[in-house]
């Protein structure tokens, strides 16, 4: 290689490898965050709904009641499923993906509860009166 074309191709080289870090530090404008909601009374209430969305999912695919009726003999399982024989007979491991789900489920609702009622307390945006009943 020519040493004329050294100079310009270092150069080149520099310039191309210098990042910008102002450009690439940049909040994403297509995500909610915690930080860029909870700005006014419908955020809030947007959020209390939030809050409920589990419930849809407790009755996962018709199985949630199953969880709480098979132990009180109000219903028998049907056929040899793996998950539910150990239910009825009281013989439930710890690692129960019938269990573990229906569990994590309910977490889920108690932690969207708790970050709700936090983040409530901390707008500024609505008066003592519209979180109330919140």
């Amino acid at each position: 290689m020519k040493p004329s074309f050294i100079f310009p191709l270092a150069a080149l080289l520099l310039l191309l490898t210098t990042a910008c870090d102002d450009f690439l530090d940049r909040e994403p404008l297509d995500q909610i965050t915690v930080d860029n909601f909870y700005q006014n009374p419908g955020e809030a209430e947007q959020a209390i709904i939030g809050v409920y969305t589990p419930m849809m999912d407790i009755e996962w695919n018709g199985k949630g009641w199953q969880l709480t009726e098979i132990p009180s003999d109000n219903s028998m399982p049907g056929g040899t499923d793996p998950d539910f024989t150990p239910i009825d007979n009281f013989a439930v491991a710890a690692d129960n993906p019938t269990v573990a789900t229906y569990w994590a489920i309910h977490f889920r609702q108690v932690t969207l509860a708790n970050s709700f009622i936090q983040q409530v307390q901390q707008m500024t945006a609505i008066t003592e009166a519209e979180k109330a009943p919140l």
